[in-house]
């Protein structure tokens, strides 16, 4: 479960601002999560001065405290990405979205990172004959953000999504 270091994204996230060099909406979203463990707030710190890369290592070392801590999976998740470390991104959001099944953050992120994934399967090292894994994962995540988002707009978000994925299947 997510507990107190949780916040949904904020609506400025673009489709995919992490693939097209925009950080600012990741970056607002995990200095928006107030973690209570120091290695975490370490990783904050170095989220806000761009050291994706450092900031990854110390939610790790976080996790090493908290294992089942969904939060720190996901900011774990979202650090990678702005590392463009896409397959640890992938790995962390779903295990985020394995123990917080019932909150949409780590799917909505996964929805991003799956749907540029079927664009282009070397983002998370497969082949191109990987694409239409990454639709259906993509189009998976974006309907668990419908059933499980409180916020229209992100319901309305998720709606687009599917929309796109339909069309370009």
């Amino acid at each position: 479960m997510y507990g107190q270091c949780i916040t949904f994204p904020p609506a400025s996230v673009n489709r995919l601002s992490w693939y097209t060099g925009n950080m600012k909406p990741l970056l607002v979203l995990l200095l928006s999560m107030p973690c209570a463990a120091a290695p975490a707030d370490d990783a904050k710190q170095l989220v806000a001065q761009g050291r994706f890369a450092d900031a990854a290592r110390k939610f790790q070392e976080a996790l090493a405290q908290d294992p089942k801590n969904a939060s720190l999976h996901l900011s774990l998740g979202l650090a990678y990405q702005s590392a463009k470390s896409y397959p640890e991104a992938a790995a962390s959001l779903e295990r985020a979205a394995e123990l917080a099944p019932g909150k949409a953050h780590a799917f909505y992120s996964l929805g991003l990172l799956y749907e540029a994934a079927a664009g282009d399967p070397s983002l998370l090292g497969e082949q191109k004959s990987a694409q239409a894994k990454y639709w259906r994962k993509a189009r998976e995540a974006w309907q668990r953000v419908v059933e499980l988002a409180k916020d229209p707009k992100r319901v309305e978000t998720a709606k687009q999504h599917l929309a796109r994925i339909a069309e370009a299947r």
